[in-house]
C-alpha cells in the first residue's frame, strides 16, 4: 500500500507565513492562523494541511507546533525561507517521482495523471503541477522554462553558515531522491514508506565517509521493506530477526523465488558484517570499502525492485 498524500492549492510563501506565525506564537490553531495571514479559514487549513505533510508542524490538542528544524524560520530573514522550506520538500515523495517522471521524458500533464494515480490524490492534475512547480520554484529545486522544468539547485546569495550547510545537504538528499525513484521504478517508489527512503537516502550521502554505517542503513531499509511486504501478504514474522530470516518466510510462503533468496543472503551477510565489531567466527572485524557500500546500497535497490516486481505483477527480474 502507497501512503496516502494530499496536493492542496497553496503557494510555498504562504506555508512559511503561516509557520512564521506557528513558531513566533509557540502554536497556533486554526482560527489564529487564518487571522495571521489574513486570508480565508480554507485557505490557512490549506496551508496547515501542507505544512504537515512535510513534517514541519505536529497537532497537539487542538492547536499547531513547529518541529526540529523547521523552528529556525525565526532565526532566518524571509529571503532565506525558501531553502528552510525546500529541506522539507525535498522528503515529499510525489514530487520527486514527479521531477523522475518528467527526467525521462513525461509531460507536465501526465506526470501529473501518474503520481495522482500512484499516491491516489483527490486534487485535480492542474493544481498538482502547479502547486508542485510552484513550489520547487519557490524552493530552488526546481526550474520552469515554458514547458520544461528540470532540477535545479540555486547556491547563491546565502549570507549565513547554516543555511549553506542546510543547501548543499539538500542538494545532495534531492538528487538520491531522484535517483532512487528511477532506480526503483515507479510504482516500486510509490510504494515505498518514508522511514525506508531516509534510510537509503542516508546511506547514499554518506557511502564515502562512514561505508559501514552506510552498508547498516541499507540494510535496515531492506529489512523494514520485506517485513512490510509479508505483513502484507499475512504472513506472521513476528519472530524474524534479520533479512534472511524475512526472506526465508518470504520463501516458505512462495512469495519469492530461489534466486532472490540467494540475493537476499548475500545482501544479509554485507549487514552483520557492517552492524558486529567482530566476526563470530574469525573474531576480527571486517573492513568495508566505500565501494563495498555502493555496491550493497545497489544490491538493495535491484532487490527491493525485483522482489516487488514479482510478488505484485509476477515479473522475473533483477
Amino acid at each position: 500500500m502507497t501512503q496516502d498524500y494530499k496536493i492542496p492549492n497553496v503557494p510555498a510563501d504562504i506555508i512559511m507565513e503561516v509557520m512564521e506565525g506557528i513558531c513566533l506564537k509557540n502554536g497556533m490553531n486554526v482560527v489564529e492562523a487564518t487571522a495571521y495571514i489574513a486570508k480565508s479559514k480554507p485557505y490557512a487549513q490549506r496551508a496547515l494541511v501542507m505544512s504537515e505533510q512535510l513534517g514541519m508542524i505536529v497537532s497537539v490538542d487542538s492547536k499547531f507546533e513547529a518541529v526540529g528544524d523547521a523552528k529556525i524560520i525565526t532565526r532566518a530573514n524571509n529571503d532565506q525561507w525558501p531553502v528552510i522550506f525546500g529541506k522539507f520538500l525535498q522528503r515529499f515523495n510525489p514530487l520527486i517521482l514527479f521531477t523522475s517522471l518528467l527526467s525521462r521524458g513525461n509531460s507536465l500533464k501526465d506526470s501529473a495523471r501518474k503520481i495522482k494515480v500512484i499516491y491516489d490524490i483527490d486534487t485535480s492534475e492542474d493544481i498538482i503541477v502547479n502547486s508542485l512547480v510552484g513550489w520547487g520554484q519557490y524552493a530552488g529545486i526546481l526550474k520552469k522554462e515554458k514547458e520544461k522544468v528540470e532540477l535545479l539547485i540555486d547556491t547563491e546569495n546565502l549570507s549565513a553558515e547554516y543555511i549553506r550547510e542546510l543547501l548543499q545537504a539538500m542538494e545532495n538528499d534531492v538528487k538520491a531522491r531522484v535517483y532512487i525513484a528511477n532506480k526503483l521504478g515507479d510504482d516500486v517508489f510509490g510504494y515505498m514508506k518514508q522511514d525506508e527512503l531516509d534510510y537509503l537516502v542516508k546511506a547514499i550521502r554518506e557511502h564515502q565517509s562512514d561505508p559501514r554505517g552506510a552498508i547498516d542503513d541499507a540494510g535496515r531499509a531492506f529489512e523494514d521493506f520485506l517485513r512490510r511486504i509479508a505483513d502484507d501478504k499475512s504472513i506472521i514474522v513476528a519472530n524474524c530477526k534479520g533479512i534472511q530470516e524475512l526472506a526465508d518466510a518470504l520463501r516458505g510462503a512462495r512469495l519469492i523465488d530461489t534466486k532472490q533468496l540467494d540475493i537476499c543472503k548475500s545482501a544479509n551477510a554485507l549487514r552483520v558484517a557492517a552492524a558486529h565489531s567482530k566476526d563470530r567466527n574469525s573474531g576480527d572485524k571486517w573492513t568495508l570499502n566505500p565501494d563495498t557500500s555502493i555496491e550493497c546500497i545497489l544490491l538493495v535497490l535491484t532487490s527491493i525492485r525485483s522482489i516487488h516486481n514479482y510478488i505484485f505483477k509476477q515479473i522475473q527480474m533483477f
